[in-house]
């Protein structure tokens, strides 16, 4: 099983893997993590306006 942490310390494993480098592929893991976030709250503030979420006692 490979370990992640040594892949992700590794650049020609991660390009192998990915088809980018180490750096590229922090650079995107970066982006996805925000979007993520973006969606999350998007999600929220929607399910706030339509009446979706309840206060939670």
């Amino acid at each position: 099983m490979l370990n992640i942490g040594r892949a992700l310390g590794n650049d020609g494993l991660i390009k192998a893997m990915t088809g980018v480098s180490a750096s590229e592929f922090n650079e995107l893991t970066k982006s996805f993590e925000e979007e993520s976030q973006n969606e999350a709250q998007n999600r929220y503030e929607i399910g706030v306006k339509m009446g979706l979420m309840t206060k939670l006692c």
